[in-house]
């Protein structure tokens, strides 16, 4: 999945406009069979500039348009800007981790991870023999050469 994300400025507003497109085929089938997850974001940024989705992952958020009136502190508002951006990068990436383990655990119930604290094993550990010798291998000579 990829964020596509413009935004322009005008008479001191900064228009966001985001959509979320490219989703792998393995991403396409999992929101296809478990349903899109529901993006819930509400925070406010320093300024009072408060921004609010509630838009499901694919089809919802094909088009998502925010504004910010910057016209009392641009400044803040172009920090509200890059600080909305990081976290909803966050938000999209967890919804779709929370989908994608949903789905291959649903897909894949074999894999996984298994407790294994329970189980006791008391057989002596045994030295493993060397390996015998090939065929080809060079015998040491004996009586070393040049020795009396």
């Amino acid at each position: 999945m990829k964020l596509k994300h413009t935004y322009t400025v005008s008479k001191r507003k900064i228009v966001i406009e985001l959509s979320t497109e490219d989703f792998t085929a393995t991403e396409s089938k999992a929101l296809d069979m478990l349903g899109e997850p529901v993006v819930n974001f509400q925070k406010t940024y320093t300024g009072g500039f408060t921004i609010s989705i509630s838009k499901t992952i694919r089809r919802q958020f094909a088009h998502v348009r925010i504004v910010l009136d910057g016209t009392d502190n641009f400044e803040l508002a172009n920090k509200a800007h890059q600080d909305f951006m990081d976290d909803i990068k966050e938000v999209l990436i967890a919804e779709m981790d929370e989908l994608m383990d949903t789905y291959v655990a649903q897909v894949f119930p074999d894999q996984g991870e298994i407790e294994i604290s329970n189980y006791v094993i008391n057989e002596p550990k045994r030295p493993v023999p060397p390996p015998p010798p090939p065929s080809s291998y060079p015998r040491p000579q004996y009586p070393y050469p040049n020795r009396y």
